[in-house]
């Protein structure tokens, strides 16, 4: 029961916000932002260009057969995506290995197939109106991942058929493998494919193998049998599952550093290798031969991962700037601490500085509106207008961690928190919650805006930017106008940067605000009870640290200060409140005396 309800909430929570067409575009994104670099910092970034540009060109190529033509001939239910593997003319070879792809079901790996369970029970239980609905829903996210892994499979093979055809056989460490004359082993195409072409099946292996593993390190892999348990727990999949791809993509920039640093062979372990050579009584001159293929080896993937990595932080800054870098959590913690070194009495307080708002502030001032956006955002945001910073961020702070909605309350603020990072589930429940409540204040507009799917809302989200401009829940007015260009992007589910910016900057100042609130009232809650102590005991010592606080505060920031006739008048009012509240037995508001006395009587007896 406890899996059904899990499967029923991920499948609700796709409809209502993965299905805007954005989401689905944000996947072929992502295969420019990981996939690429895999492939080119292993085959070479000019290779791999031409034959992914020949494979993309294959896959639209098969789309006048398969979509348009049932079309044109009426024939609506016979209508289908492009697809490489299905559709495009492919070399004897090339359709074996589209061949096994399929048959080893590596071409519908999917995210949406994952949520909505595809994949997981034969094919003929996947019948009726409800799973058809999901199959429809989920088609545009689903094809796009399947572009980006047909893409990848089948670029990958012929760049890996080729390699494994012209180098020599290797062991595991990189050792060439000789014949008894001490020449190179080369894999030669001696077996045939049932048309009679000649290859070489354990080469064709390998490669498909390879095409495999790059697929599953770039794009995510989503069968059953390579999730973790905790992926598979019906709790916590619904946290996790929308965590997949986000975790493949900070294994994917980690794992690169990692190789590129030195792993996988150590100088130790070619040491080890060495010696466990000459142990074994062989030549000096083949021990040497040995080695130098082993440590050939070892440099090689270290470059490779080098150029994986550097490509990978690229696409990153072309996407997203300098926020959307890995390190960038880095930047923050050091700058906050460099700020609490700094700080004296004169400065503001480390505690309301907040990085972000400094460094973008810093890139408008020192390199203006457009250059300050695409070295902080990236030139992506910065030439198109459209907010893709967050949405492929390698921040682990932006992968793993969100903020929730600030609360001076820590209690309240730990609540806000759990709620951010519970998953698109939870979130989906607050988003009706808040429709809810704009329905009682009569903006049925935003209300419909939280609680309809992605593919119907972000629409009505254009139209109403396109009216009034965008305005915050307490009438602040943000940005006047769109363009008709911003609001396209908005109708599609990417937000324009320009609200994006305006968004990110009115919560970082309300948040400030909110800080500097909480820190003045603590302090005034806290000289009251030091005046009530006072004028108990006659001591002023304590009251009168507390009141020089107080004032250095409100030195500091004059926007909340308290003058001491406000402090006389708060204190008067406390006074009249508690002595209120100590002859009723609640806080009673002006004018509510008479509904105390009624409601509280039972309760005085």
């Amino acid at each position: 029961m406890l899996a059904q309800v899990a499967a029923k909430a991920s499948d609700i929570t796709f409809f209502f916000q993965l299905s805007a067409p954005f989401t689905a575009l944000l996947n072929v994104i992502g295969f420019t932002h990981l996939t690429v670099h895999y492939i080119g910092g292993r085959y070479g970034f000019g290779e791999t260009t031409k034959v992914i540009t020949k494979n993309f060109g294959r896959y639209f190529g098969t789309t006048p057969k398969r979509t348009f033509r049932p079309l044109k001939d009426g024939r609506v239910v016979d209508m289908e995506f492009p697809s490489i593997v299905e559709g495009a003319d492919l070399s004897p070879i090339e359709r074996a290995a589209a061949d096994k792809f399929i048959a080893d079901q590596q071409i519908n790996i999917s995210l949406t197939n994952d949520i909505f369970n595809l994949g997981e029970r034969p094919t003929d239980t996947y019948t009726g109106t409800y799973n058809n609905i999901k199959r429809i829903l989920g088609s545009l996210f689903h094809q796009s991942e399947r572009l980006n892994r047909e893409v990848t499979l089948m670029t990958v093979f012929e760049l890996a058929y080729q390699k494994y055809l012209k180098e020599p056989v290797k062991d595991l460490r990189g050792i060439i493998l000789r014949d008894d004359n001490g020449d190179p082993i080369y894999r030669k195409e001696t077996d045939k494919l049932p048309t009679g072409q000649k290859y070489s099946k354990e080469a064709f292996d390998l490669a498909v193998n390879e095409a495999k593993e790059i697929a599953g390190l770039s794009l995510g892999e989503f069968t059953r049998q390579m999730k973790p348990r905790t992926f598979m727990h019906p709790g916590l999949a619904v946290i996790l599952k929308y965590k997949q791809y986000a975790i493949t993509a900070l294994y994917a920039t980690f794992r690169n550093f990692y190789l590129a640093v030195g792993a996988p062979f150590s100088k130790s372990e070619i040491a080890e290798l060495r010696q466990q050579l000459i142990d074994s009584k062989m030549p000096k001159a083949e021990v040497e031969q040995k080695v130098a293929e082993a440590e050939a080896q070892r440099k090689q993937l270290n470059r490779e991962a080098r150029r994986t990595l550097a490509g990978i932080l690229g696409a990153t800054f072309l996407f997203g700037g300098l926020e959307a870098q890995p390190f960038f959590w880095m930047a923050n913690g050091l700058a906050t601490l460099a700020a609490m070194l700094a700080a004296d009495d004169d400065d503001e307080d480390p505690e309301y500085f907040d990085f972000h708002n400094w460094f973008r502030n810093y890139m408008e001032k020192e390199f203006g509106g457009f250059m300050g956006t695409a070295i902080g955002r990236g030139p992506v945001p910065a030439i198109t207008g459209g907010a893709t910073t967050e949405r492929i961020s390698l921040d682990p702070t932006n992968l793993l961690y969100r903020d929730g909605r600030y609360s001076p309350d820590i209690r309240e603020n730990i609540v806000e928190s759990i709620i951010a990072n519970a998953g698109p589930v939870v979130g989906l429940g607050f988003n009706w919650i808040d429709a809810y409540k704009f329905v009682e204040e009569g903006k049925y507009q935003r209300a419909f805006e939280l609680a309809a799917p992605a593919l119907f809302a972000k629409p009505v989200t254009a139209a109403r930017l396109a009216e009034e401009g965008a305005v915050t829940r307490g009438g602040v007015k943000l940005v006047d106008e769109f363009t008709g260009w911003e609001l396209a992007m908005q109708s599609l589910g990417l937000q324009p940067e320009r609200l994006a910016q305006a968004q990110k900057a009115n919560i970082e100042y309300n948040k400030y605000n909110l800080k500097l609130k909480a820190r003045r009232d603590a302090l005034m809650n806290r000289l009251y009870l030091e005046y009530k102590e006072m004028q108990k005991s006659g001591n002023r010592e304590v009251f009168d640290e507390f009141y020089e606080e107080l004032q250095k505060f409100s030195r500091k920031y004059p926007e909340y200060s308290m003058t001491n006739e406000e402090i006389r008048q708060s204190f008067e009012k406390r006074n009249k409140d508690a002595a209120k509240a100590e002859a009723f037995g609640a806080r009673v508001p002006k004018g509510g005396e008479a509904k105390a006395m009624e409601m509280l009587y039972y309760g005085r007896q």
